[in-house]
C-alpha cells in the first residue's frame, strides 16, 4: 500500500531546507540590521516581515506551531524594542511599536488556528480516501487482498523480477469439496472456513509474499524471489498446516478433513507474462483437481501429456 500523504512541513519542503524556527530567528536578526543600514525609521513596517516565516510554521504545524512562532516573535521583537528604547525613542513611539508587535502575534495565532482547521480536515479526508482505496483492494469477507490487487501486485513483481533478473512463483489454491461443506453446514460456516483458511495462508508465508482471494473458494499467493522448487516447499508446508487445523465439521468431508489443491507456475521458467503465469498456475491446479486432490503440482507441458 501506498504510504499516506503527509501534510506540508518546512523541514521537508523542496524550497526551504532550514528548520522551522530558524527562519524566524534569521528574520529576527536581520530586521534590526536592515533597519540600521537601510530603513532606519521604518522598523514598525519591516517588522511585518515576521509574518512570512511565522505563516510557514503555522501552515506546517497548525495552531501549536503558531504558538511557538508567536513566542519567538515576542522574544525577538522584545529584544529589538529594548535596543531602540536605549537609543532615545520616546515612550509613545515605543508603545506604537509594541502595538505593532501585538498585531503580528495576533495575526500569527489566527493564521495557525485557521491552518489547524484546514489540516484537520485535510487529514480526515486522507483517512477517508485511504479507507476507500483499501476497500477497493481487499476482499470484504476474508480481509485478504482481492483479485484486482493481485493483478496489480503481480505486474509489479514481474517488473521487479525482470529488472533484477530474479525468479517469481504464483501458487493457485482451491478448497477441495467446498460445495459439499457448504451444503452440509450452511453458508455461514462456509464463510468462516474461508476466513480461517485465509489466516492460515498468511501465517505460513513471508512478509514479502502476497496472499489474495482469487474468487469463490480459490486463493492465490505471489512468492517473490522464489523458483518452482522453493514454491513447492512453501506449498507443502501450507498443505500440512491446513490438514492439521481442527476446522469445525471437517469430519463430514469426503477425506474426513479440510484439504486444498495447489498449482504452481514460475517466472521465467514457465511463463514470461502475467497472463501466462496465471493461466499455467491454473492449469497445474486443474491437473491436481481432476486427479488426486489434496496435493501440489508444478506446471509442466500438460498439453503434450494429453496428446501422448
Amino acid at each position: 500500500m501506498s504510504p499516506r500523504t503527509e501534510p506540508f512541513s518546512c523541514k521537508k519542503s523542496l524550497f526551504l531546507r532550514f528548520p522551522d524556527y530558524l527562519l524566524i530567528a534569521i528574520v529576527g536578526f536581520l530586521l534590526p540590521l536592515l533597519n540600521e543600514l537601510i530603513w532606519r525609521q521604518q522598523v514598525e513596517l519591516i517588522r511585518f516581515f515576521y509574518l512570512i516565516p511565522s505563516s510557514i510554521v503555522a501552515y506546517g504545524r497548525g495552531f501549536r506551531g503558531s504558538l511557538l512562532a508567536a513566542a519567538a516573535i515576542i522574544g525577538l521583537t522584545g529584544m529589538m524594542e529594548v535596543y531602540y528604547a536605549t537609543t532615545g525613542i520616546n515612550v509613545s513611539e515605543l508603545d506604537g511599536r509594541l502595538l505593532g508587535m501585538a498585531m503580528i502575534v495576533l495575526i500569527t495565532l489566527a493564521d495557525g488556528w485557521i491552518m489547524e482547521k484546514l489540516l484537520t480536515r485535510h487529514r480526515a479526508l486522507e483517512l477517508v480516501n485511504e479507507g476507500l482505496r483499501l476497500q477497493a483492494l481487499t476482499d470484504e469477507l476474508t480481509g485478504l487482498y482481492n483479485y484486482r490487487y493481485l493483478t496489480i501486485r503481480l505486474d509489479e513483481e514481474l517488473r521487479r523480477a525482470m529488472r533484477l533478473n530474479t525468479q517469481l512463483s504464483l501458487v493457485m489454491i482451491d478448497i477441495d469439496h467446498f460445495k459439499c461443506y457448504n451444503d452440509t453446514h450452511g453458508h455461514p460456516m462456509g464463510d468462516q472456513l474461508l476466513v480461517t483458511l485465509g489466516r492460515i495462508l498468511q501465517e505460513n508465508v513471508r512478509l514479502v509474499d502476497t496472499v489474495a482471494r482469487y474468487g469463490g473458494e480459490e486463493f492465490a499467493i505471489i512468492l517473490a524471489d522464489t523458483d518452482g522448487e522453493g514454491a513447492l516447499v512453501a506449498a507443502r508446508r501450507i498443505l500440512d498446516a491446513i490438514g492439521k487445523h481442527p476446522f469445525p465439521g471437517r469430519s463430514t468431508q469426503p477425506d474426513g478433513k479440510i484439504t486444498v489443491s495447489m498449482g504452481i507456475a514460475s517466472f521465467p521458467a514457465d511463463a514470461g507474462t502475467k497472463e501466462e503465469l496465471i493461466q499455467r498456475a491454473d492449469k497445474a491446479l486443474y491437473f491436481v483437481k481432476t486427479r488426486n486432490k489434496n496435493s501440489v503440482q508444478l506446471y509442466f507441458d500438460f498439453d503434450s501429456l494429453i496428446d501422448s
